[in-house]
């Protein structure tokens, strides 16, 4: 996945940033910007579907991100991001909130 800061600071991992957006308040956010890095995100779920809590939030992080680039405008190709993120509605985990 290419690796894009896309807030203020900065600490880039695995799948995503950490953002920092208050004194001790630390957030997750994925870095996405093409249909690959949204695909790529879609097969990490896959890979995490038997742990539903996981793949829940990460189901959730995908599509915040996914509308975040396209309101930034860092989506390459917005239709085809949106679409490809929606493909975890396919994927098989209990979705609950608590």
């Amino acid at each position: 996945m290419n690796k894009k800061l896309i807030r203020k600071t900065f600490v880039p991992i695995d799948t995503g940033l950490f953002i920092e957006l208050g004194v001790n308040v630390m957030f997750w956010i994925l870095a996405v910007a093409t249909v690959a890095d949204v695909e790529g995100i879609v097969r990490s779920i896959e890979k995490i579907a038997d742990d539903d809590e996981r793949a829940h939030a990460m189901e959730d992080d995908l599509h915040v991100a996914v509308m975040l680039a396209i309101a930034e405008g860092r989506a390459a190709d917005p239709v085809a991001m949106c679409a490809a993120a929606l493909r975890t509605r396919n994927i098989k985990f209990a979705r609950h909130c608590a």
